[in-house]
């Protein structure tokens, strides 16, 4: 049967228009329907800090001052932006799982309903660790880049609040899921950030070892966060998901080279002229950021484009 230019043009203009609408299933396959609106919480891993270009200070700026974070890379902005959502955004640099339970009370009002069509996606927990000593992560860092030959072996510089991290993120992912169990929850996780192959040249004063260490503690609180989303999950329902992405970053840590464009993690990048650390250190580069956004889109089954 020959069909008319028009009716052609009918039918294309209906496959089309449906490939276009962006749908969502959860991981057990249930329909959740489309995206209308992105709410993107967290830490500096979600507000972009590892592609600022202003090179200040870690400790410098302020929550949400202009230029300090960055949403066109996060992988909330980037899908909100895509799906022509609106996106309310509250991360920011140096935030606690407190914190950003505070973020998602902030953004409450904001959202309609039961969180129907709404993706709240997020990082947290890197900031709450401490060390036996008491220091946070970042400082840790430090310490074994600068100061401390072999850190991992010391037993200061092991992880002492891991039970106390998984906690507060039980607690946080169970407060979104009461307040709106309609909306998608996704939490990322964090890459390993050296990765060393087989050595670790890409970052100054770590060592093989070292690197091991270090990573073996990025693995350590993403299975205790990916457990505590779980828990959660399993409890309250509901389309809530944790995204692993370790095995996006595999073989991309700061080790390696700068001049083999496989690093999705920046190695320790100092405030011009200075010896001080920037607040992009350690943090995804623009290619880690699109290994973030595929891993993310990946957990959201899309359907089309």
């Amino acid at each position: 049967m020959i069909r008319s230019s028009r009716a052609v043009a009918a039918v294309a203009a209906v496959v089309l228009s449906s490939v276009l609408v962006v749908v969502a299933t959860s991981p057990a396959g249930a329909n959740t329907g489309a995206i209308t609106q992105v709410v993107q919480l967290g830490d500096s891993y979600s507000a972009g800090y590892g592609v600022l270009s202003n090179y200040r200070a870690a400790n410098e700026g302020s929550c949400l001052e202009p230029g300090f974070f960055d949403t066109s890379v996060v992988p909330g902005g980037r899908l909100a932006s895509d799906l022509g959502v609106p996106l309310e955004f509250q991360a920011c640099g140096g935030a606690e799982i407190d914190d950003v339970v505070q973020q998602f009370r902030t953004a409450l009002p904001a959202i309609q309903g039961d969180g129907t069509g709404t993706l709240i996606v997020f990082t947290a927990g890197g900031n709450d660790l401490r060390s036996v000593r008491g220091e946070m992560w970042p400082d840790l860092l430090q310490r074994c880049i600068l100061w401390d030959l072999s850190c991992e072996k010391r037993s200061l510089n092991q992880v002492g609040n891991m039970a106390t991290v998984r906690a507060d993120m039980v607690a946080l992912v169970d407060e979104i899921a009461a307040a709106l169990p309609g909306a998608q929850v996704r939490v990322l996780g964090y890459p390993e950030l050296m990765q060393r192959t087989p050595g670790c040249w890409g970052v100054t004063g770590v060592d093989r070892k070292e690197a091991d260490y270090l990573d073996s503690i990025a693995r350590d609180l993403n299975d205790n966060l990916e457990g505590a989303v779980n828990e959660v999950a399993s409890a309250r329902g509901g389309d809530i998901a944790w995204v692993d992405v370790e095995d996006a970053f595999d073989d991309h840590g700061a080790c390696q080279t700068s001049w083999s464009g496989q690093r999705y993690v920046n190695d320790t990048v100092f405030v011009p002229w200075s010896a001080t650390v920037a607040s992009n250190s350690f943090h995804p580069t623009a290619s880690g950021y699109n290994a973030y956004s595929q891993q993310l889109n990946a957990s959201l089954n899309f359907v089309g484009s």
